[in-house]
């Protein structure tokens, strides 16, 4: 009941507010909030979209980026298939959960393992994730 005559309350100070700045459509005071209504707006929504794109090209030559740092992130070359095959699979264990096994496995199948040294990598990968996560070691 409480929350009922406060929520009315506040409507009607709304309203009252509203009737005041001659504004009787009920809605919100949207100049509260630095909006206005549709039918107020000046200059429409696209063409002020444009203009103001055009206003930020003409302001001038932006900031320079800074020099990267001696450790920033760079995008690796082409890494070797030993390296890439351990890291599709870590990716793959990393979504390993009771529900999803099979999906998870098939795609560990598709990722072609063509020498036995890589099946021994992929066969190293698997156990030292099911020692390291005991709670789905039964998963793995």
């Amino acid at each position: 009941d409480r929350d009922r005559d406060r929520d009315r309350d506040r409507d009607r100070d709304r309203d009252r507010g509203n009737r005041e700045r001659g504004n009787d459509d009920n809605a919100p005071d949207r100049a509260m909030f630095g909006s206005h209504r549709p039918s107020d707006r000046q200059g429409g929504g696209r063409d002020r979209d444009r203009r103001d794109r055009r206003d930020r090209a003409s302001a001038g030559p932006r900031e320079a980026l800074p020099t990267a740092s001696a450790n920033a992130y760079k995008v690796g070359a082409a890494q070797s298939r030993d390296q890439e095959l351990r890291r599709q699979v870590q990716s793959h264990l990393n979504k390993i959960a009771p529900d999803n096994i099979a999906t998870i496995a098939q795609r560990i199948v598709e990722t072609k393992v063509t020498s036995s040294e890589e099946l021994e990598s992929v066969i190293g990968l698997i156990m030292k994730k099911a020692l390291t996560e005991p709670h789905y070691c039964e998963t793995y």
